[in-house]
């Protein structure tokens, strides 16, 4: 594993990309959970190329990311993921991703307006990772949730407290929801987990190909779980709610119709859909749970409340 950047050689830079690199310089930046180099490279035929180092040092991240890259989609042709050349993890450490730098040509949607177009195109791109595992895995336990709706409880309370607005019943309603249908394991599938606009890369000039960075939980447990989950997540707390409202129905059809999975219908589809989109107050009310947070972000989670909720 590469922990620390004064690791990375020529004769490393050689062994992973395959070819003869005669040069090659660095520049550093950091994130909230990694830090980065972004690399560029000059090969022995005066060829170049770009690349992105990213070191994650916390020992509780587990190898998630990795086995994203190296294991999970590696025989999935044309998976919507960036291109890989070298990972690796300690465990009690953290890991290492070397990918293609393709920040010339590709942007994220952090500050992107979303539109149609864009939707349909992260819908085929999940579709098409959510098809490779499609019900590979055990459903999640029913009790599981009543650990993290405890957990999240705080949160609620201080949503309630912000807003005027009566939210413990609600949960209460989803919690007993999720913990029915995420006990069946029918529609489940590997997911990203954190398809946010950030992590969602297309070309600047265009709505594909989509590349979905930073699977990552925290805990490095590889998230498994209803498969629309991921959709509504990529799309409802970001979205403007009247878009969201407007384009929702045309963006699900073309995941489902992208999945085309069997034994999986139309109407369970949108049943899902209802419920995941629900799901997602999830995201506001983590924010209210670190009194820090619930003050700091504030500007994030009402915005994504208001989507939510109208």
């Amino acid at each position: 594993m590469i922990q620390h950047f004064d690791q990375v050689t020529s004769d490393w830079l050689t062994e992973v990309t395959g070819d003869r690199v005669v040069a090659f310089s660095m520049q550093f930046d950091e994130s909230n959970w990694a830090r980065h180099a972004r690399i560029s490279v000059t090969f022995q035929d005066d060829t170049s190329r770009k690349l992105w180092l990213k070191i994650c040092l916390h020992p509780q991240s587990g190898r998630s990311e990795v086995d994203y890259y190296l294991r999970d989609y590696v025989n999935l042709p044309g998976a919507p993921l960036v291109k890989c050349h070298d990972a690796g993890y300690e465990p009690g450490v953290g890991y290492h991703i070397l990918l293609d730098d393709l920040s010339d040509h590709f942007h994220d949607h952090k500050e992107v307006p979303p539109t149609l177009e864009h939707g349909l195109a992260v819908a085929e791109g999940l579709a098409q990772l959510h098809a490779h595992h499609w019900e590979t895995g055990p459903a999640k336990e029913p009790g599981n949730w009543e650990l993290e709706f405890a957990n999240l409880r705080p949160g609620i309370t201080n949503l309630e407290r912000a807003t005027g607005k009566a939210f413990a019943n609600r949960f209460t309603m989803l919690q007993k929801e999720l913990a029915v249908r995420w006990s069946d394991p029918r529609g489940m599938t590997l997911l990203h987990g954190d398809a946010n606009p950030t992590n969602v890369l297309t070309p600047k000039i265009a709505d594909t190909p989509v590349y979905f960075l930073d699977r990552q939980p925290l805990d490095g447990i590889t998230p498994y779980g209803l498969a629309v989950y991921d959709l509504a997540y990529a799309i409802a707390p970001w979205w403007n709610r009247e878009l969201r409202l407007e384009h929702e129905q045309a963006v699900l059809r073309r995941w489902f119709e992208a999945l085309s999975r069997p034994g999986y219908s139309w109407e369970r589809a949108q049943a899902d859909w209802t419920l995941s989109v629900e799901h997602c107050l999830f995201v506001p009310a983590n924010w209210c749970i670190d009194p820090t947070e619930y003050d700091s972000m504030s500007w994030l989670w009402g915005w994504q409340l208001e989507n939510l909720d109208g």
